[in-house]
């Protein structure tokens, strides 16, 4: 931390449920410096950087003559990136559009492009380690810089990573011990069939006895439909880390390539992201809503994207079909399914609307190579749900309404059939005068 003031105080905050023993030590650190530095002609200053931050002003100046001169920054660190953060001036604060500073690779012409730390809207210079970075100062102000390490995948290069469609891959992104301070990583998901996108599952689990996205809120991710941090933002957590906080987030590319990109302040490390990513064949992919359907006698067919190929990984498809005609029924056909047997992707047939519902009533299920016939009185919901395992094909059901059969009536009785009073009287009468005439 550098303050450019002569005065601070400090404020010690303990979480609720915290333990001090006597014996433990609290160190505090404190150095002052001018507000300017210098070298010479000859010997040029050289600061050496780690992962903690070191914080220092320019310019630096040459000794007795005032001119400015650059300061080198060097680092024992094999496989990092030497990362330099402008963060403000004596003449107020800065901007990704300011200009205070030159940074070149270490004994060369050779300038360091400036980008933009969104987080906190200030320039941002990165260079591999083993080159070595110059800094030199533009202006006569002061500028306070931040220089550190960070580990070569999060650094600002892009790491590719291949989308497939009949497979889910999963990762933890950048490692699953998590992400460091000051990182930007960058992975850029691509599909090679024209016409594919990708689908991409993120998670950022919360953990009680770890970090989470309360505790890191300048850390974000961003995720771009394209290749470069140019392209359309299709996701951002940026200022809104509730978005993410374990919760799982779907986006979906327009085309063939998806950047993400994780950025992470100073403050503390965090927990990794899990992704999970695939390609949708020919961008077909079912209706987030569903999709409502009315009904008449005549048929209607629904069939899977990409019908009849194979239905689309992690896809859920969500119809409800309603009869116009509250007197008729809904008749549902399977007229092809090629789905896999052991059920782990199926079709379900429910009674009513299950998206307003908590209760579910299923009518019937459909697996494998199935084509049942169900009929139905009210309104049903068929759902139809994939997993991570590719089905060998699709399903196509034929959906219409048809007139409810009348309730059967009891036959009338036929009265020719029933004996007549006079019948009866006679019939009585004979087994009296037998019974008697036995007991004479």
């Amino acid at each position: 931390m550098y303050l450019s003031s002569d005065k601070a105080m400090l404020t010690f905050d303990l979480k609720e449920g915290a333990q001090i023993n006597e014996d433990d030590d609290l160190i505090l650190k404190i150095s002052t410096h001018f507000p300017t530095y210098s070298c010479t002609s000859t010997n040029r200053a050289t600061l050496e950087v780690a992962k903690d931050p070191v914080v220092f002003p320019l310019p630096f100046l040459v000794h007795g003559s005032g001119e400015i001169c650059p300061v080198t920054l060097v680092t024992p660190e094999d496989n990092q990136f030497i990362r330099v953060d402008v963060m403000g001036t004596s003449d107020g604060k800065t901007s990704c559009d300011t200009e205070v500073i030159d940074v070149m690779v270490s004994q060369r012409t050779q300038k360091i492009d400036k980008e933009c730390n969104e987080g906190t809207a200030t320039p941002v210079y990165r260079q591999s380690s083993k080159d070595g970075v110059d800094i030199i100062s533009k202006t006569g102000a002061v500028v306070y810089i931040r220089a550190s390490t960070v580990p070569e995948v999060c650094s600002g290069i892009v790491t590719k990573k291949k989308a497939f469609e009949d497979v889910v891959l999963k990762e933890h992104v950048p490692s699953a011990d998590g992400y460091p301070n000051l990182a930007h990583c960058r992975y850029l998901i691509s599909t090679d069939k024209p016409g594919d996108i990708v689908s991409l599952n993120i998670t950022w689990k919360k953990d009680k006895d770890e970090t989470d996205l309360a505790n890191a809120p300048g850390d974000f991710i961003k995720v771009y439909d394209g290749a470069t941090e140019d392209s359309p933002v299709l996701f951002s957590s940026l200022g809104k880390p509730e978005l993410l906080d374990n919760k799982i987030v779907t986006v979906l590319s327009t085309q063939k390539d998806m950047l993400l990109v994780l950025d992470s302040d100073a403050r503390i490390t965090g927990n990794a992201l899990h992704i999970a990513y695939f390609s949708l064949t020919g961008g077909n992919y079912c209706p987030s809503m569903g999709m409502k359907i009315m009904l008449d006698r005549e048929a209607q067919y629904i069939m899977s994207p990409n019908y009849p190929d194979a239905v689309p990984l992690h896809q859920t498809c969500l119809y409800y079909l309603v009869s116009e005609n509250p007197d008729d029924h809904i008749v549902v056909e399977v007229v092809d399914a090629n789905l896999l047997s052991q059920c782990e992707n199926l079709l379900t047939l429910y009674d009513g609307d299950v998206s307003n519902s908590s209760e579910q009533n299923a009518l019937g299920q459909v697996c494998g190579k199935e084509r049942p016939k169900f009929e139905h009185d009210n309104d049903v919901s068929l759902l139809a749900t994939t997993g991570d395992k590719a089905n060998p094909g699709g399903w196509k059901v034929k959906v219409y309404a048809q007139p409810k059969l009348a309730p059967q009536q009891s036959p009338p009785k036929d009265s020719s059939s029933r004996p007549s009073p006079e019948i009866s009287v006679l019939v009585l009468l004979s087994l009296i005068i037998a019974r008697t005439v036995n007991l004479i």
